[in-house]
């Protein structure tokens, strides 16, 4: 209980973000080479310095680029998803091929059924990724189709896990995620102080926040996803790394506790699922909860105008003005 309180205390000082004059400028195309673009100006942290020294390198190489596997979402309908799981069970069945990857037989629907809780499905589907790029990290790859299966997954999860038929409302987080290299590896070790607070922030409408980053979950993933095996199994992987990548969040709600909450529902599932002895919630990276804030949006946006961005439009570059 001690740590559960000083989770709290952290969470509940209700920290007053301050901005610079900094703005990062994140262009879209469409198909058409349609441009829209949105602007944010960057939060006063240590965590938006840090990631910001990670832009300012890659963007200093000719070769900069956005990297292919970005991902968004958007408000959810069964076409979409099941457009989505098709383009899953296509990748699953290049993995099964042994084509390119070698791991065991994946076995996937051919259709999504919606009164079916796919959770189980795509937690396996997420360790196998997982699991491979451990083992594989040295290999020399020309394509592994688990790298954008991984892409997928986290897009279904979104999808799935706010859609019902015949919902009255719609709860679903709008996001984007994305970010530049130049070909090479670009994250640095972060000091475990930043932890807390600034892994605790509880996202409004249109904020920038610090991309994870990592292959595999923490335990606030594994929280959401009902993933008790993946701590059983010592695959927790908390983040120890920060680069460039961010993610652009769009929740339907601007709750100001939710990250209080969150850490209060990641502690009781950690005691309900019996996992004190697989994950030591006194560690720092154990007690997060949300990702730091980077940037906040300029501009006023409706979620259908989210929305429609990111089903239609790609990142195709963002710069830092200073």
């Amino acid at each position: 209980m001690f740590f559960l309180k000083q989770i709290l205390l952290e969470l509940q000082n209700n920290m007053e973000y301050t901005f610079t004059d900094k703005r990062y400028i994140i262009s879209f195309v469409n198909e058409q080479g349609d441009i829209q673009k949105l602007v944010y100006r960057i939060a006063n942290t240590p965590v938006a310095e840090l990631w910001m020294d990670r832009v300012r390198r890659v963007k200093s190489s000719p070769k900069c680029h956005v990297f292919g596997n970005q991902w968004a979402t958007s408000i959810p309908s069964l076409e979409k998803i099941q457009t989505l799981w098709q383009t899953m069970k296509r990748l699953v069945d290049e993995t099964n091929s042994g084509k390119y990857v070698q791991v065991g037989f994946i076995d996937m629907p051919e259709q999504f059924d919606p009164t079916i809780d796919q959770q189980e499905l795509l937690n396996f589907l997420h360790y196998t990724f997982h699991k491979f790029e451990e083992e594989s990290a040295l290999q020399a790859k020309t394509y592994d189709p688990l790298m954008q299966l991984n892409v997928e997954i986290h897009k279904l999860e979104q999808l799935a896990r706010t859609y019902k038929l015949n919902q009255s409302q719609d709860y679903s987080l709008l996001a984007c995620c994305f970010f530049l290299t130049d070909g090479q590896i670009d994250k640095i070790a972060f000091p475990s102080e930043l932890y807390l607070p600034w892994w605790n922030n509880s996202a409004q409408f249109g904020d920038l926040v610090l991309g994870y980053h990592t292959v595999g979950k923490n335990i606030q993933h594994c929280y959401q996803d009902n993933d008790v095996e993946l701590v059983k199994s010592g695959f927790l992987r908390p983040q120890k790394e920060l680069g460039n990548e961010v993610l652009l969040m769009f929740p339907a709600i601007n709750d100001p506790n939710s990250a209080k909450d969150m850490a209060v529902k990641i502690r009781e599932w950690v005691t309900d699922n019996q996992l004190e002895p697989y994950v030591d919630m006194s560690l720092p990276e154990n007690q997060v909860s949300s990702q730091p804030l980077v940037g906040r949006l300029e501009g006023i946006y409706t979620r259908q105008e989210i929305s429609d961005l990111f089903e239609n439009y790609k990142v195709a570059d963002a710069n830092l003005i200073e």
